[in-house]
C-alpha cells in the first residue's frame, strides 16, 4: 500500500513539473548525475519513461561501467529479466536475447521492442509445482513460493552460443548465475543487479568461492527511480579496470 501511494505520487509530481515546464528543465541538464537522479524518481515502475531517460535501473556507477564494456566490442548479451534495460542494451549491443516471465508485461513491452531489430524478447512463464516434488529453480519473491522458473533459468541455452554480457534482473536469480556461467564467454562480465538482497549474497558468495578465477565487483550506490542505494554486481573471469 505504501509502494503504490508513493508511486502514484511520483506520477502526480511528475504531471505537475510536465505543467509547469520543470521537467523539461530537468531533461535538458541531464547530464548532471544529481538531475538525471532526481528526473529519474519520477520514472519508478515506468520503463517507457526509463527508456526515454536512456536508462537502466541499476546502479549508475554499474551501468557506466558496462557501458564502457559495451563500447569497446560488438556484444551479444542475455538478459534475465526484460525492462527498461532491454532498450538500453539494445542502443549498445549487436544482438540482446532477452527473457521475461510475465506475459501482462511481455505484452506491454513488446510494442516498444518493434524499433530495435537487434532484439528477441522471448516469454518463458514459470510452471506450478507439482505436489511433493521439488522445485528445481525457485523465486524468493513473496507470492512466488509454489511456482518453478527451471524452464525460464534454461532459456539461455536455446540461442545455443556463448554471451559477452549476462544481465541477472529477472526470477530465480540464484539458479540464473550457476546456469550463466556456462554461456559467459571467456571475458565476458554477468551484471547481476539487487545484489544487496541477503539470499542473492550467499549465492554470489558460494559461486565466488567456487570458482577462484571470478572476480566480483560490489558496486553501491543511487539507482534511477530508487529513493534509497541499491548495489549492482559485476562479475567477470578477466579484470576490469579500476
Amino acid at each position: 500500500m505504501i509502494k503504490t501511494f508513493y508511486v502514484k505520487s511520483m506520477r502526480f509530481i511528475r504531471h505537475c513539473l510536465r505543467s509547469t515546464g520543470a521537467l523539461a528543465l530537468l531533461e535538458r541538464h541531464a547530464d548532471i548525475r544529481a538531475l538525471l537522479y532526481i528526473r529519474s524518481l519520477m520514472s519508478i515502475y515506468d520503463p517507457v519513461d526509463m527508456a526515454a531517460l536512456d536508462l537502466p535501473w541499476w546502479v549508475f556507477a554499474a551501468t557506466e561501467r558496462t557501458g564502457q564494456f559495451l563500447a569497446e566490442r560488438k556484444a551479444v548479451a542475455f538478459e534475465y529479466g526484460a525492462g527498461a534495460s532491454t532498450m538500453w542494451l539494445a542502443r549498445r549491443c549487436h544482438e540482446v536475447h532477452s527473457v521475461e516471465h510475465d506475459a501482462l508485461f511481455f505484452s506491454t513491452l513488446k510494442p516498444l521492442l518493434t524499433t530495435y531489430q537487434n532484439v528477441r524478447l522471448h516469454l518463458c512463464e514459470p510452471r506450478h509445482g507439482r505436489p511433493g516434488a521439488e522445485i528445481v529453480a525457485p523465486s524468493h519473491r513473496r507470492g512466488f513460493e509454489s511456482l518453478d522458473f527451471a524452464d525460464y533459468v534454461q532459456s539461455i541455452s536455446k540461442p545455443k552460443m556463448k554471451f559477452d554480457l549476462i544481465v541477472i534482473d529477472g526470477r530465480a536469480r540464484s539458479s540464473c548465475l550457476i546456469t550463466a556461467l556456462d554461456y559467459l564467454k571467456p571475458q565476458g562480465l554477468i551484471l547481476f543487479d539487487n545484489s544487496n538482497r541477503i539470499e542473492y549474497r550467499y549465492t554470489l558468495d558460494a559461486v565466488c568461492q567456487t570458482n577462484r578465477q571470478i572476480r566480483r565487483i560490489r558496486i553501491r550506490g543511487l539507482a534511477p527511480a530508487l529513493p534509497y542505494p541499491s548495489e549492482t554486481t559485476l562479475l567477470c573471469r578477466n579484470l576490469l579496470p579500476e
